[in-house]
Order: C-alpha cells, then sequence, then structure tokens
C-alpha cells in the first residue's frame, strides 16, 4: 500500500470519530519484537511546543513491555475495515499467542522506527516524551474510577511527539 507522508502541522481530523467510531492498532517495538493492541482512547494535540499523540495502555497489558522498552510507537487507524482480525488482537495476548500470524495483517517497518500495516488508512508514528500512571486521589470525577478502574488495574498515559503522518487515502 502506497502512503503519502503528511506534516503533523497541516494534519486534520475528526479525531474523536476516529477514536470513538474506528478500531486503532497501537503498536511498538522493532522489527525484530513487537506487539500490538487495540485501542479506543486517546487524544492528538499540541503540548511542550510540539504536535502529541496521548494514548493509554493498562499495566496488565503485554503491548506495555513493548512500549516501556522502546521510545517509538505507532496508531494505525483502519476505518471500518478488518474488524474481525482488530478484535482478535484486542482479545488475546502476544503472550500467549502469535497475532501478527493470527490477524492476517500485513506489517512493514519504517526508518523513523515506527510499525504500519498495508491494510490501515492512516499511520501516526510518536517519539515517547512522558509516562505518568492515573492515580485514584487525583480524579475529580468519582464515576471515572468506579466505572472504569473497578479492578485498580489504572492505565499508564504515553505522551508522545508525531515524528510521521501517513494517509493512504491521499496517495
Amino acid at each position: 500500500m502506497a502512503f503519502k507522508t503528511i506534516e503533523p502541522m497541516d494534519f486534520d481530523i475528526r479525531i474523536h470519530h476516529a477514536f470513538a467510531k474506528e478500531t486503532a492498532l497501537l503498536t511498538a517495538g522493532n522489527k525484530h519484537s513487537y506487539n500490538m493492541m487495540t485501542i479506543a482512547w486517546g487524544t492528538l494535540g499540541f503540548m511542550w511546543n510540539k504536535p502529541i499523540v496521548e494514548v493509554v495502555v493498562r499495566p496488565s497489558r503485554y503491548t506495555k513491555e513493548f512500549i516501556d522498552t522502546n521510545d517509538i510507537f505507532s496508531l494505525s487507524f483502519f476505518g471500518n475495515s478488518k474488524k474481525r482480525e482488530l478484535a482478535l488482537l484486542g482479545s488475546k495476548s502476544g503472550r500467549d499467542f502469535d497475532k501478527m500470524h493470527e490477524s492476517g495483517l500485513t506489517p512493514f517497518f519504517m526508518d523513523n522506527g515506527g510499525i504500519g500495516y498495508d491494510e490501515s488508512r492512516l499511520i501516526i508514528v510518536a517519539k515517547k516524551l512522558y509516562t505518568s500512571q492515573f492515580r485514584k486521589q487525583n480524579f475529580t470525577s468519582a464515576d471515572i474510577p468506579e466505572t472504569c478502574y473497578g479492578d485498580d488495574d489504572f492505565h499508564y498515559r504515553y505522551i508522545g511527539e508525531v515524528i510521521g503522518i501517513y494517509d493512504a487515502n491521499l496517495k
């Protein structure tokens, strides 16, 4: 698949729709060892004079090991295609089976360290800048920990500088 590069400051997307209505994969690692997981929470913005993307990962997820030990992570958006394959990647752990082989997706490795998929419509590559964990006592709305963290498995947040955006629809 051919992708057109978009400069981060020229990028325009319905970000709420992309995270809430599409299925995206968060991928971290390198061409020798990597893992991916489906995500539905995240944001794009501008902070510290840089275009940024923020994702959250629970400590129990296998992908956390890869995002913690690598500086680069990628988000691949698939629109409404590949729902079955992406559901599989979100429901099973890479600790237990070969997610890449079972999904049938086609990964490719970028010069900037990002990992994308031929089948995706959009890829955002980021360089990790900041990590912290959400804490129950820091929420100002009690309903969020109650409804989203009943098991106290509070997400880690990762903020990365956007270093590459690739769009398959703009070839």
